[in-house]
């Protein structure tokens, strides 16, 4: 009898068919690949519960080199940790498009380089700009959350800095009563 879940061994296959494959990182030295093994990400299911803070601080130490100073922590670049994001957006949109959240082994194992470039330059992720499908009823996409930041200085220079004007503006609520209302 065969299972449709996905088990660790098949985690671990799929793993290694996904970067081979699918993300096209065969490459063992690789600055993502070595990244990814530093941070302990072996499996499939290692790989799609990375947090957006864990993919932003992806780091790896490059190859010394003769000549060259002692190596240090480098952050890998902006367009592998991307490559990441997608990856996961994708597996999400699947999920959600095969109506069960999560995909069989079958799925996993179909996973092709193809699909995966059709979806990176679908809708599917260029008009989000960079929202991810969630995992409901649809395959709606979040709403955008507003760039646009309201910073403490931004408050200090809204305050009325003024003193004259401050006090007038109290002793006109106070009124004729001499009480603050």
């Amino acid at each position: 009898m065969s299972s449709d879940r996905l088990t660790r061994a098949d985690a671990i296959r799929i793993y290694e068919k996904v970067m081979h494959d699918v993300l096209g990182i065969s490459d063992a030295s690789h600055p993502l690949r070595v990244a990814l093994d530093r941070d302990g990400v072996t499996s499939l299911i290692t790989l799609l519960s990375l947090s957006s803070n864990d993919i932003e601080n992806l780091s790896y130490l490059p190859e010394q080199v003769d000549g060259d100073p002692i190596p240090r922590l480098t952050k890998v670049n902006a367009g592998h940790r991307g490559l990441i994001r997608q990856f996961q957006a994708w597996i999400v949109f699947l999920g959600v498009r095969s109506g069960g959240g999560t995909l069989t082994l079958e799925e996993y194992e179909n996973l092709s380089p193809d699909a995966f470039d059709d979806f990176r330059i679908s809708n599917a992720t260029t008009s989000t700009q960079g929202t991810l499908p969630t995992v409901g009823s649809g395959a709606s996409p979040r709403p955008a959350v507003s760039t646009a930041t309201y910073t403490a200085h931004d408050f200090k220079n809204s305050i009325c800095r003024e003193p004259t004007l401050i006090l007038s503006s109290r002793m006109t609520s106070i009124g004729t009563t001499g009480t603050v209302p």
